[in-house]
């Protein structure tokens, strides 16, 4: 017997918009960190947009786990149960 399906509590939506906001944020910065490497042959400033680009890695994934609170999201993305 499946569940009637209808909508979600208001705070469902407020973390589903969150997170499109953040994913069209993460994706400028992103994307403007690229830019600004790109051609660059400073060692100190490469660095420097790495440990960036770390911390916005870092940032999603918490912001994920969070979101992804039953495991839905991580089971579409085809992750296996851990052991």
């Amino acid at each position: 017997m499946s569940a009637k399906r209808g909508r979600r509590s208001l705070r469902t939506y407020l973390k589903l918009t969150l997170g499109a906001v953040l994913l069209v944020g993460l994706n400028y910065v992103f994307t403007k960190l690229f830019d600004l490497l790109y051609g660059k042959t400073d060692l100190g400033y490469a660095l420097g947009i790495f440990i960036v680009l770390f911390f916005f890695v870092a940032f999603f994934t918490l912001f994920l786990w969070w979101a992804d609170n039953r495991g839905t999201l991580a089971s579409m993305m085809g992750a296996k149960e851990e052991s």
